[in-house]
């Protein structure tokens, strides 16, 4: 299935210096989507501000919803076997009617046909790095082909250079932009029930069980917080059974995250992610730029700073989430510093405006250095 394109908007767009506009196709997973979504609407509003003419390219047909102006959107079938040669034919027939002068990978699971596309437009290739997913994917590609790796944290930019051997000029920090509220919300109604909230699909390594376990424990000490869990997901039944068995139902509930999730990270004070992450997901980012307090156990992020920007557990442990739960329940003073803190460090580090800016004057670089300029004797 190849999908079509929405055009709503005059087509301005950057040219090269031949007079051709630079265009774009951003390869997006499924995966991407749903760890990366906030931050791609943002980035797609700014690279198209930015006047770069875009192509969504997905098997996944949520890619529709991102359209806006002159966005054009291919929906394709998975390459994989069956018939890959023909798959991957059709794919870049779908793109030759304007033939991309940049493909931007973002995820590992989409290298292998990105470098294949680049290579039958004689395209620069870029790749996003957002997980250690991605970084293993690079690790068993020739990486030579690559353009530029845009990655999205200090800890995945080390693992580019330390790890994986590629050199400084061709790795560059974008860091994912967010919007950013003007007040904090954490505590912002002191005599309202503390408010948690957490959003995860629920399955087996979600470490909501661990939370769950940690409201148990802050409830011994008489600390008594509402606690929403949103997410779905094939665990959901067993982690429903754990509340029943920690007697924690007038305490926790589980919703579905329908509508706008944005507002209820507004309306928290607290925003819990109890998962060792081994991959970038915008949420625990966008609820620091709502001014809720975050809680999180360590991951491949750089923004959430101990005692500084939020509170990081040592270890991912019920213990760990119980203690520092506990200390930003019992002095909502501090805990409205450090949401403070780290909603001004969103704002500074994580702005939509500069992401897009980055990323558009890399593609801009790249069209420059592929010019060729006839010199008249």
């Amino acid at each position: 299935m190849i999908g079509g394109w929405f055009d709503g908007g005059v087509d301005q767009t950057s040219e090269t210096p031949q007079g051709q506009p630079i265009s774009a196709a951003l390869l997006l997973s499924g995966d991407v989507l749903d760890r990366f979504g906030r931050v791609l609407r943002h980035l797609i509003v700014g690279l198209v501000d930015q006047a770069i003419s875009l192509r969504l390219v997905s098997t996944d047909s949520r890619i529709e919803s991102l359209t806006l102006g002159p966005v054009q959107t291919v929906v394709h079938d998975r390459i994989g076997w069956p018939f890959r040669q023909r798959k991957m034919e059709h794919l870049a027939d779908a793109l030759s009617h304007h033939p991309p002068a940049i493909i931007h990978a973002f995820s590992g699971e989409v290298t292998e046909y990105a470098v294949s596309l680049a290579s039958s437009f004689d395209s620069d290739l870029f790749l996003h790095v957002s997980s250690m997913a991605d970084a293993d994917a690079i690790g068993q590609m020739d990486t030579g082909t690559v353009s530029k790796f845009l990655a999205v944290s200090e800890p995945l930019y080390g693992v580019l250079e330390n790890q994986l051997k590629i050199g400084r000029d061709r790795i560059e920090l974008n860091r994912p932009g967010v919007q950013v509220s003007e007040e904090i919300s954490c505590f912002a109604d002191a005599d309202r029930a503390p408010t948690v909230l957490c959003m995860s699909k629920l399955v087996k390594d979600s470490g909501i069980d661990r939370l769950i376990n940690a409201m148990a424990l802050l409830r011994k000490d008489n600390l008594l917080p509402m606690l929403f869990i949103l997410g779905e997901g094939e665990y959901e039944s067993n982690l429903r059974a754990l509340v029943r068995k920690r007697k924690l139902e007038s305490q926790i509930t589980f919703a579905n995250p329908l509508g706008e999730t944005l507002s209820m990270m507004r309306s928290a004070d607290l925003y819990v992610r109890p998962s060792l992450d081994t991959m970038f997901t915008s949420d625990t980012l966008t609820a620091l730029g709502t001014g809720t307090m975050v809680i999180a156990c360590a991951g491949v992020g750089d923004y959430l700073r101990h005692n500084e920007t939020g509170l990081v557990c040592e270890e991912p442990t019920a213990d760990a989430l119980a203690k520092n739960l506990t200390l930003a329940l019992t002095d909502r003073k501090r805990a409205r510093g450090l949401a403070l803190a780290g909603l001004e460090y969103a704002r500074h580090h994580h702005g939509v405006s500069a992401m897009a800016e980055q990323i558009a004057e890399n593609y801009r670089t790249a069209a420059l250095a592929r010019a060729t300029f006839q010199i008249k004797r």
